[in-house]
């Protein structure tokens, strides 16, 4: 008998697993996070449970190893959650009951028969999906989501006898003997194919033109060296450039055209938006209220990373020299790449009031001023140690000095008119002026960053008016 488990190559990087691999939970209680088995079916009939140890928000359910770990908001997963809804392709219906503590749902999955169902505590809860035509083959996983929940599951790998009853003709996944290894991990060679779907070429196009690139005319013509390359090889990619520059794009199309790779993006921006999404909440209210815990999350999932296998992209500015040296020095026996973007002004300047128009997010003027005084652009075999550095817009050295000669100039002309403007609001015999001044000026990038973040808004260290 095979041994089935969560698959630690095929989950979310902040799904924290039990040491056997036989459940799991969130490593952070506002962020969904997912997990699926190391073995599948493409025929039978057959079952696994889960069962809630603590909280209640989680899912559980069948997808295929392309699907989103994101279990029931893609168009290739099944999943039935604890609000007593059934989620398939980012629909939430109402289905069964509610579920929580102690309770243990079962999924059942008849493949000749494409029917998808539940059971609660053994009671049945109805049919809850038909699998589509152009899924019927493909081999479909077990896969839980969690949110606060701690989770255990059940594969049928305990002794008969403290196994719960199924319905006819069911039989436990364990004792299934036509079993699909996933083509994430060591069940199976990285170089094959993933045991994906065949969907028509028209609904591929729609999926595509739903997410807008930053510009009609954008053109990424480089890219890191992937031959040969497959997942749980160790890799991280280091987007280095100024905000609203293309990094997350990038990624998200790279990963899009590479999902054998199994890049997990780590980004507190796409941090904060797992942990508020949905909302009506314009980007400075959730960065006011979440950055400092997106922060923490952030680090806390570099550290996983930098203990495991998995591939990585790596989206912050990272401008910083002294920053890129310190964050990688953790990830020893992992190839590096950075991945450096340097778009024309005009572009960057319309790429960024695109983003304001969109989201409502904009970075304030001071902190663009301070990296552009910053950015060092890396280099192969610098301390920060990158096997490879590529320009994705695929500058010329000429066209990078010039780049850096332009960010000095602006960072230059800001402060300039920054401190021309100070001079100008402040008396200079102001008995607050010298301590304004320093704290303005003198404070770290870190520090004003803490303080303009702080969800609490703590006083400032200094009065904003003359003393009467």
């Amino acid at each position: 008998m095979r041994k089935i488990t969560l698959n630690p190559e095929d989950k979310d990087l902040d799904f924290v697993l039990r040491k056997d691999a036989d459940g799991g939970k969130s490593l952070d209680n506002f962020m969904w996070s997912g997990c699926r088995a190391n073995y599948g079916v493409r025929t039978g009939r057959v079952a696994f449970n889960m069962t809630i140890e603590a909280g209640t928000l989680c899912r559980v359910g069948w997808a295929t190893s392309s699907a989103g770990l994101a279990l029931g908001q893609c168009d290739q997963s099944f999943g039935y959650g604890g609000t007593a809804k059934k989620s398939h392709a980012n629909q939430f219906l109402q289905y069964g009951e509610r579920f929580g503590t102690h309770d243990t749902i079962t999924a059942l999955l008849d493949q000749e028969a494409g029917a998808i169902s539940f059971l609660k505590n053994g009671h049945s809860m109805g049919l809850a999906f038909t699998v589509p035509d152009w899924l019927r083959g493909v081999a479909l996983f077990p896969h839980v989501l969690t949110k606060d929940a701690d989770i255990s599951v059940n594969f049928g790998e305990r002794e008969r006898h403290r196994l719960p009853p199924l319905p006819d003709n069911y039989v436990w996944l364990a004792h299934y003997h036509h079993l699909i290894p996933s083509p994430w991990g060591s069940t199976r060679s990285a170089a094959l194919a993933l045991d994906g779907p065949a969907k028509e070429a028209e609904d591929e196009e729609e999926v595509e033109a739903q997410e807008e690139a930053p510009a009609k005319d954008l053109s990424y013509t480089a890219g890191p060296d992937i031959r040969g390359a497959g997942p749980a090889q160790k890799r991280l990619i280091m987007l280095v450039g100024l905000p609203c520059s293309g990094k997350t794009f990038w990624a998200k199309k790279f990963i899009q055209n590479h999902p054998e790779m199994k890049f997990n993006i780590l980004s507190t921006n796409l941090i904060m938006e797992r942990k508020m999404p949905n909302t009506k909440h314009m980007y400075e209210d959730r960065f006011q209220k979440l950055i400092k815990e997106a922060t923490d999350t952030l680090n806390q999932m570099l550290r996983i990373a930098a203990t495991e296998t998995g591939n990585i992209i790596w989206d912050q500015t990272n401008v910083y020299p002294t920053a890129r040296r310190r964050k990688l020095q953790d990830f020893k026996g992992f190839h590096k790449t950075a991945i450096v973007f340097l778009p024309d002004e005009a572009t960057l300047q319309a790429w960024r009031r695109k983003q304001f128009d969109q989201t409502g997010q904009r970075v304030p003027d001071q902190v663009i001023a301070e990296m552009q005084r910053a950015f060092t652009l890396p280099e192969r075999g610098d301390e920060a140690g990158f096997d490879e550095v590529v320009y994705a817009f695929g500058n010329s050295p000429a066209n990078r000095r010039q780049t850096m000669a332009r960010y000095q100039e602006l960072s230059r002309a800001f402060f300039a008119g920054e401190r021309k403007r100070q001079a100008d609001e402040i008396p200079e015999d102001a008995p607050w002026h010298k301590e304004a001044r320093k704290d303005d000026y003198c404070k770290s990038y870190g520090e004003r960053q803490f303080t303009a973040s702080n969800p609490y808004k703590p006083e400032l260290p200094y009065s904003t008016h003359p003393q009467s």
